[in-house]
């Protein structure tokens, strides 16, 4: 069976003017620092960066042994497997307290800095749940639905310890690396934002994801097949847990995680106003990105059982590409289970270019 017939083509009509790429680029951005921020879609982007660094041969800064660059704190030596000899990082991924003189140390000076935010409202939701908290809460309240137990904690959050409430307040404040006695005070909150807002070139919206991505692959020239994706993270072990935050709920969090609303509402303004700047033209390119990740969803998630490969048309926005049975398992596999793989494979690079 020859390259042409062994994969099922996705058609779609395109005129020869179409042809032509939104953007004439000359080289994609290979040095990325991607802050992966908790609960806001992070493990997803960063399953395309890790991918992207495999099929570009780069090398990613690897945590040993887990899956933190440091744990709440900034990148830590001990944490993290070295570059190969007379080589640097290229793309780092993994959770870590953002630090802007550690992350150009050990990151090349044309490093790109990419972030994500996610409104506090769903991120502490989802946090509460993946990070056990409901677990806690149950222990102290008794066996009551998820929705009471939201409520009783933000009328009264000390009934949990600073520790059970760590993925929980003010999270994403203190992933993007703003001192928690900075977080006191609004005009500290401000200034740290607009430090931030001139390190990041772009921080991405959860709420608006695909948007991200395109707008992502735009910034970094890179090219459609680069940001494809199938959600991760989805399956919550809570996923009976139906928890609405409204009304009073509503204001209790607005109370209590006050400094995440600042940061997500100043990102999210900044990401909005730069949609609008990019032209008419970048609805259509979501749109034709939309129903690329549609036929990638079916094939990764059923297709690929029985077949090799899916090939995807050129479009205005992307040239023709193929998806592997093999790059679907990729972009599947659970973050632990990737990183384990990525760990070896990249320890046997060390050992041959270091020997």
């Amino acid at each position: 069976m020859n390259e042409e017939t062994k994969y099922l083509r996705h058609s779609d009509t395109v005129t020869s003017e179409e042809v032509t790429f939104y953007r004439q680029c000359v080289n994609k951005t290979t040095n990325v620092a991607f802050l992966k921020v908790h609960k806001a879609g992070s493990t997803t982007v960063m399953n395309i960066f890790l991918r992207f660094a495999e099929s570009n041969n780069l090398n990613v800064m690897l945590p040993v042994p887990d899956n933190y660059l440091g744990f709440d704190k900034t990148i830590n030596l001990d944490n993290i497997l070295p570059p190969p000899k007379h080589q640097s990082y290229n793309i780092l991924c993994h959770h870590v307290i953002y630090n802007r003189s550690v992350f150009r140390q050990y990151m090349p000076r044309d490093t790109v800095f990419i972030a994500i935010v996610r409104d506090p409202i769903t991120q502490i939701i989802s946090a509460a749940q993946f990070f056990d908290l409901f677990i806690d809460l149950r222990k102290k309240l008794g066996k009551i639905p998820g929705q009471q137990l939201m409520t009783t904690f933000l009328q009264n959050p000390d009934i949990c310890s600073t520790e059970e409430q760590k993925f929980v307040k003010t999270r994403m404040c203190l992933d993007f690396g703003i001192p928690r006695e900075d977080l006191t005070s609004k005009d500290k909150i401000m200034s740290h934002l607009e430090i931030l807002n001139n390190d990041f070139s772009l921080i991405m919206v959860m709420e608006m994801f695909d948007e991200s991505l395109v707008l992502l692959k735009r910034y970094l020239c890179w090219d459609m097949k680069d940001i494809v994706y199938v959600p991760l993270n989805i399956l919550s072990r809570h996923r009976d847990e139906k928890v609405v935050i409204e009304g009073k709920d509503l204001d209790n969090l607005k109370k209590y995680n006050w400094p995440d609303f600042i940061l997500y509402e100043y990102f999210k303004s900044n990401f909005v106003r730069r949609i609008s700047e990019e032209g008419n033209d970048f609805n259509d390119e979501v749109k034709t990105y939309k129903q690329i990740l549609s036929r990638v969803g079916r094939y990764c998630k059923n297709e690929g059982k029985t077949m090799p490969g899916i090939r995807i048309d050129k479009t205005r926005w992307n040239s023709e590409f193929l998806i592997s049975n093999r790059e679907c398992e990729f972009i599947t596999k659970h973050e632990l289970v990737l990183l384990d793989q990525l760990r070896r494979k990249y320890k046997q690079k060390l050992r041959q270019m270091n020997s």
